[in-house]
């Protein structure tokens, strides 16, 4: 019985349909073992809560502000980037969705994953945001790994490398990372969910979901192009 999942993954550009070099995510319980400032490993719930739980890094600086008004400012780069990395979804409550570097990720067999806030990170995004839950199947329901936060201040000032978000999988196996590049036929079939999202109104349930991709049959076709490509 295999007892490793392989994570095969790669990061794209949020502007345009090109693979962007990011930092393979790190395993949150072996980067705080090896800091002698924490005693927080000496904690048995506190391992086995992060098990399998790794840290998504910004790729670049990003700077923003919030107005009175709820709307986002931001002087980095131009309106083009800032349309494709940032949507604000609620203005009342301050809550944001974020395309840093979209991540794509694929297990090679079935495992849910839940995405949680970085509270271990030294960032703003760590120290000044919430970062809003989530658990799925990747494996059941292929997707690109978006971040959403409440804002609790004004003033953010994301560097380079900060924790965006943890992943953790929920399973007993050793996680294995594989970066298998940027592939534009894995790709479109990831993609394809926001295709049907956008042309409908209804609000599905997570089995739903499920179901379009089983019916798709996504997970063979993604699965072949890996093994036939040799990625």
């Amino acid at each position: 019985m295999n007892d490793t999942i392989t994570i095969y993954y790669f990061f794209t550009d949020p502007l345009i349909s090109k693979e962007i070099i990011a930092e393979e995510p790190y395993n949150v319980n072996q980067k705080y073992a090896k800091s002698s400032k924490n005693n927080l490993m000496l904690c048995p719930a506190f391992r086995d809560y992060f098990s399998n739980t790794f840290s998504v890094k910004s790729p670049y600086d990003y700077s923003f502000k919030v107005e009175e008004d709820g709307l986002i400012q931001s002087k980095d780069y131009d309106q083009h980037f800032f349309n494709n990395v940032i949507q604000i979804r609620n203005t009342e409550c301050n809550l944001v969705s974020f395309m840093m570097a979209p991540l794509f990720i694929f297990p090679s067999e079935s495992v849910e994953m839940s995405q949680i806030h970085p509270s271990m990170g030294s960032g703003d995004l760590s120290k000044k945001t919430n970062l809003v839950p989530a658990t799925f199947n990747p494996f059941l329901h292929q997707r690109p790994l978006e971040c959403a936060y409440w804002l609790n201040y004004n003033n953010y000032n994301i560097k380079l490398d900060d924790d965006l978000y943890y992943i953790k999988f929920h399973t007993n196996k050793k996680i294995k990372f594989q970066r298998i590049g940027y592939n534009k036929e894995i790709l479109d079939i990831i993609s394809s969910f926001q295709d049907h999202k956008d042309f409908t109104k209804k609000i599905w349930k997570l089995y739903d979901w499920y179901d379009l991709r089983k019916k798709q049959n996504s997970t063979k076709r993604i699965l072949n192009i890996i093994k036939e490509k040799c990625l």
